[in-house]
């Protein structure tokens, strides 16, 4: 340009640089600040965000209160970690939806829901939290618990410790991004998960709904209809509408007292939280026994924010997926440290959200709401008020929901594998049962008891000391049995050798089969038995490859007519709440 336009000074050209510099800052400025703040859609999101991750808190806190953690844990320490982390991924998604409307010069970008991950949260407080509540505890000669207020600031402070942890396993997958489904079967680790909701989600809560069905089956319909029929309520959301009907019977019929609600209303004043760094790492060791679920759990919100952000793309918004795996994992790692036991993410619905007009302001209504409920304690009003069982089918709803959605992207030829990977949590869950049952009939033999010592368990039967041993780190086990058998319906004879060899050293090393890392080569151990089954699997696979390699055995399966779909079926609004799966669509 110097030389067609000589008469142009240097200065000159590079003020007309920053000229135009300045002018495109504007322009993006513009657009950054001109997205619409507010939409209808907006409320209708939020109403739908906050309500379904109401739900999962409280009912996750009155477990926790239920067993006698004392107010000053679930209000003061708990609860505030959640809104802190509720009000940063909200955030976070929000400003990356504005970040994705700057760049690509549109403004009808809508910011990705965010909240707690409820399968993670009921795996953790299941199969971490309780578990070292119970330990601790100490009974007098008649059965009381002589220190439950020591018992549960010690599952806490383990429980801070392995959400920290979390944080940091889903920080260490955002580095690898979409890659990290290479390695594993997609199905394989979404029956991992479908395993939790079936088991902790499904099975738990419909025996609470069992014990009260006078107030909790209407409520269970009502949630079915709007859901997976898609009734409308006169524009009343599913969620609200069941919370309404089942708080109104708790009163009438005397499931909910005055007296009950007044003791929640002591608990209604503001709390500063406590920032539990120092509990973290001082308990760091306290976590160990319980690295295998804690690592298949961020794995599997990993992929679900994947399949949340693959989604969103399907819907004409496209996300990074690595910021969107980060923002996860430090969403986590915030909770923890400030005190919250339950790990956040994105999570599905966002096609669903566009679709009612929603942009970005139901995150920012969704922080709001939670730091005034979170740090008020009017999380204890809202227990005092509205019956639990008018709450349990939402979780019930993602119970069935998680494992429809891993049926939709399993080939038929793999159902089999599905089922069989969702036996190891169900033997967990049924364990967890028999455990609760000798407590609550006879503490002071539970308390005599070490029930994470597989050899005690022998000694009530095969059946019993066989549950113990499928249950232990139950979503490890699942995955690798799942994988294995996905490759033995494929005649896949060396990816299946391959796994089980990986059930070989997670046996030998305390992934798989019991609750404790350690090697496991004592003499009474199970570790190495389990070792020594799944390399003598390993073994027969090779020599059923060299056959297959010689025409003695059928070649591997290929089925170009039923291709594996990569992702979870398409998602469609129900009046506007919760979404539902509406037809299988390749990911």
């Amino acid at each position: 340009r110097m030389q067609t336009e000589p008469h142009h000074s240097y200065s000159t050209l590079v003020n007309d640089a920053k000229h135009r510099h300045t002018s495109n800052l504007r322009e993006n400025r513009s657009l950054f600040f001109s997205l619409p703040w507010f939409q209808k859609g907006d409320l209708d999101a939020w109403v739908a965000v906050a309500s379904n991750n109401m739900a999962t808190m409280l009912i996750c806190l009155q477990i926790l209160l239920s067993v006698g953690f004392p107010d000053e844990i679930v209000y003061g320490k708990i609860a505030p970690g959640v809104g802190i982390s509720m009000a940063f991924g909200s955030i976070f998604y929000m400003i990356q939806a504005m970040i994705v409307a700057r760049n690509s010069g549109r403004i009808d970008i809508c910011s990705q829901p965010f909240g707690i991950n409820t399968p993670g949260a009921f795996a953790f407080i299941n199969s971490i939290i309780l578990p070292v509540f119970f330990k601790k505890l100490q009974y007098d000669d008649e059965g009381n618990p002589l220190n439950t207020a020591e018992a549960a600031k010690f599952a806490w402070k383990v429980g801070v410790a392995a959400n920290f942890i979390q944080g940091i396993v889903e920080i260490a997958f955002a580095i690898i991004g979409p890659q990290i489904q290479t390695g594993i079967p997609l199905v394989a680790l979404l029956t991992s998960l479908a395993s939790i909701g079936f088991s902790f989600l499904l099975s738990g809560p419909m025996l609470e709904e069992a014990a009260k069905p006078p107030l909790a089956f209407i409520c269970i319909v009502i949630v079915f209809l709007g859901y997976f029929a898609g009734v409308k309520w006169f524009g009343i959301p599913t969620s609200l509408l069941s919370m309404i009907v089942g708080t109104s019977i708790g009163w009438a019929g005397g499931y909910l007292t005055k007296e009950n609600l007044n003791d929640q209303l002591k608990n209604v004043k503001m709390y500063s939280g406590d920032f539990a760094i120092v509990e973290i790492f001082s308990h760091i060791n306290e976590v160990t026994p319980y690295i295998g679920l804690i690592i298949p759990v961020g794995l599997t919100v990993a992929v679900g924010t994947i399949q949340c952000v693959e989604l969103a793309k399907t819907a004409g918004d496209k996300f990074d997926v690595r910021w969107s795996m980060l923002g996860d994992g430090l969403a986590t790692v915030i909770a923890a440290c400030f005190g919250s036991v339950f790990g956040m993410t994105v999570f599905i619905g966002h096609p669903a959200f566009k679709a009612m007009g929603a942009r970005v302001t139901y995150n920012a209504l969704t922080a709001l709401t939670f730091v005034i409920v979170c740090f008020t304690g009017l999380t204890a009003v809202v227990l005092g008020i509205v019956s639990i069982e008018s709450l349990n089918p939402i979780l019930i709803f993602v119970g069935i929901i998680v494992c429809v959605d891993t049926l939709n992207i399993t080939p038929k030829r793999h159902f089999a594998a599905f089922i069989l990977g969702m036996v190891p949590a169900v033997c967990n869950w049924t364990q967890e049962q028999a455990q609760a049952l000798l407590q609550a009939a006879a503490p002071d033999v539970a308390q005599k008891i070490d029930f994470q010592d597989p050899n005690q368990w022998r000694v009530w039967g095969k059946s019993m000391h066989g549950l113990f041993l499928m249950g232990s780190n139950y979503l490890v086990t699942s995955i690798v049995l799942c994988c294995m058998m996905i490759f033995i319906i494929d005649r896949n004879f060396p990816y299946a050798m391959f796994w089980a060899f990986v059930g070989a050293v997670c046996s030998l090393f305390g992934f798989m089969h019991t609750i404790k890392l350690d090697v496991w080569v004592g003499t009474h151990d199970y570790g190495w038995r389990f070792c020594v089954a799944y390399t003598s699997i390993a073994a027969l696979f090779g020599i059923l490859y060299v056959l297959q390699r010689y025409g003695y055995v059928q070649e591997t399966h290929i089925d170009e007519s039923e291709k594996e779909k990569k992702g979870i079926g398409e998602l469609e609004k129900v009046e506007g709440t919760l979404p539902i799966v509406h037809e299988e669509k390749d990911y």
